[in-house]
């Protein structure tokens, strides 16, 4: 799909808070996430861009703060998210795993789809169309090699042809993969090591079918591992909580069991259904599990249960007269449910469930931005803009960008990336170099003096590199560029303005020989569309309880400052973060001392 590098790049944007919350969720209930997995997989300061593929069909990247695509869709309107190589090496685990053998990976990358003969292990069992990421087998089944594709099972394939003798064709359409023209919009970089997992040993479904070799259960997650040390430093500060023993996967099943019999006290409506099984899985089932379940040190889901299988517990619900099924395009769905089944009529609720605690802390978030709302909060983004400048141009040029431009800093990584693949400037023994001294024109760019400084300054003496690294290369060029700013309010567009945006500064002082202290407000006359004049926040201040005076500096006729009685930091900094000020644009400065 991304043979070839993006056409028609966009100027990414950043998400509002709410729409990154809304992509959070659907992700998390899609791929059924933990919380912490989902913050990690889905993180703040996400960032959307448009693009089109070598073919031309249209897409949309999430990117994050370093400008690594974590995300995307393709095909008009499409709202199928799809996570990259970025988003699997955060959680090696995420989607079902196939493994090929090394010499396969090279062909993948070339643009080949996965085919039948070049599976080596599979999950079980394979729906058609299903998001599956593929790695290197390896022969100890103690370790689990990093994802390096992702892509979609061919339709009409399933575990059984697959494993035929001989058998031919496609397995994997191939939709992403490590170092192709998506991959090298980010920040790239060299695989991960492998991970260590424990196998469990292989039970028959209830179906009587035997699970395919050569799939283990990953028990440490890279989330795991890398939180290992916080958790542990958390542990030592805070009081021990209870938590639950390790389920037996009966156990796991009955629980299953019971939250389906919760959830048929309050069937969905006749017209809900045929419903496909997974969307029945995760919106009947799922939400009434207990929610003390949540600490148990297994997780409580079909995977870890002993029916193995979505459809083999379903199964087991059908034969029970709890629900009918039926075969669709070789996918099962739910055509109905038995609400007055005896089983069902005898229940007992008994216990909190996962959906009363979400439906608890949902009403929780609503009150809070209601308040927020009252209050008079505003959603502020401050954008920072670069524009080529100077030494600078002539790469620009180089580069098929206008001098015009305003750039972002992940727009400007995208830049430089694609520059970087296009002109095979990556070294060859280290790969996280960059061969600048290979390029005189990106050279030029990145050395000599700094705008407002002399020939024979400091920075003029290096202009014999001969390597650096992405984020150092960007550094420079940032420096020798010109910095613009805009402020937007509640999404709408500011007015773009040149220079560095100063941010409202706090400064303690102290007065009458260190007998008074006074807090002195400067540099809010950039945020008024967000706090209003001097002489707004000052009677804020006053209605606190605090003297306030507001008065222009010396010279400056049009700029003020406000004069605070007291140390008042954290009173103005709770004043300006709530009208929406982002917390980054506030400096405290302690001149008491």
């Amino acid at each position: 799909m991304f043979k070839k590098p993006l056409g028609d790049l966009k100027t990414s944007a950043p998400l509002r808070s709410s729409d990154r919350r809304r992509l959070k969720q659907s992700i998390a209930e899609k791929l059924q996430l933990s919380p912490e997995d989902a913050e990690l997989l889905v993180p703040d300061g996400l960032k959307s861009v448009k693009f089109e593929n070598h073919q031309g069909k249209p897409g949309v990247a999430y990117l994050s703060q370093d400008g690594d695509p974590l995300w995307f869709t393709l095909g008009k309107g499409s709202q199928d998210l799809i996570p990259t190589v970025y988003t699997l090496w955060k959680k090696f685990d995420l989607l079902p795993n196939i493994t090929t053998p090394e010499p396969v990976i090279p062909r993948i990358q070339d643009g080949a789809d996965l085919m039948i003969p070049g599976v080596v292990s599979w999950p079980s069992p394979l729906a058609p169309n299903q998001l599956v990421s593929i790695s290197k087998y390896l022969p100890a089944e103690s370790k689990r090699a990093a994802p390096f594709a992702i892509g979609r099972v061919e339709a009409g394939m399933d575990h059984v042809k697959m494993g035929e003798e001989g058998a031919k064709g496609k397995a994997v359409i191939v939709w992403h993969v490590w170092k192709d023209g998506l991959w090298n919009i980010g920040r790239g970089g060299e695989m991960p090591p492998d991970a260590e997992v424990e196998t469990e040993s292989l039970q028959p479904n209830s179906d009587g079918e035997q699970p395919t070799p050569h799939q283990p259960s990953t028990k440490i997650t890279t989330l795991e591992l890398e939180t290992a040390d916080k958790q542990s430093q958390e542990a030592a500060a805070e009081p021990a909580q209870s938590v639950q023993p390790a389920l037996t996967p009966d156990e796991i099943t009955e629980i299953l069991r019971t939250s389906l019999l919760l959830s048929l006290t309050s069937p969905p409506p006749s017209n809900a259904f045929p419903m496909p099984s997974t969307t029945f899985y995760t919106q009947h089932v799922l939400p009434y599990r207990p929610a003390h379940v949540a600490t148990s040190s297994i997780p409580v889901d079909i995977k870890h249960s002993s029916a193995k299988s979505l459809s083999a517990f379903l199964k087991f619900m059908e034969k029970a007269g709890l629900l009918t099924l039926k075969s669709q395009k070789g996918d099962i769905v739910v055509t109905g449910v038995n609400s007055t089944h005896a089983d069902v009529r005898g229940v007992g609720k008994g216990y909190k469930t996962v959906k009363d605690v979400e439906e608890k802390e949902k009403k929780r978030k609503e009150r809070e931005d209601e308040e927020t709302k009252k209050r008079g909060e505003k959603d502020v983004e401050v954008r920072e803009y670069y524009k080529p400048f100077g030494q600078t141009l002539p790469w620009f040029k180089e580069a098929g960008q206008q001098a015009s431009i305003l750039f972002l800093l992940p727009d400007l990584r995208m830049l430089l990336n694609s520059y970087i693949t296009s002109h095979n400037l990556i070294n060859a023994n280290q790969q996280q170099f960059i061969n600048v001294s290979e390029d005189p024109v990106l050279l030029s760019a990145i050395t000599g003096p700094l705008p407002g400084k002399s020939k024979g300054s400091d920075a003029d003496t290096h202009a014999d590199l001969e390597f650096l690294k992405r984020e150092d290369i960007i550094k420079r060029l940032v420096e020798r560029m010109q910095a613009w700013y805009e402020i937007q309010v509640d999404g709408k567009a500011g007015e773009v303005k040149k220079g560095v945006l100063p941010p409202i500064t706090l400064t303690m002082k102290s007065r009458q020989n260190k007998r008074k202290t006074v807090t002195v407000v400067t540099g809010l006359e950039p945020f008024a569309a967000v706090v209003g004049s001097a002489e707004d926040v000052a009677e804020e201040v006053r209605k606190s309880g605090f003297g306030a005076s507001v008065s222009p500096l010396p010279n400056k006729p049009n700029v003020s400052e406000i004069l605070v009685q007291g140390k008042q930091n954290k009173v103005l900094m709770e004043l300006l973060t709530g009208k929406g000020v982002p917390k980054k644009w506030i400096e405290l400065v302690d001149m008491t001392k």
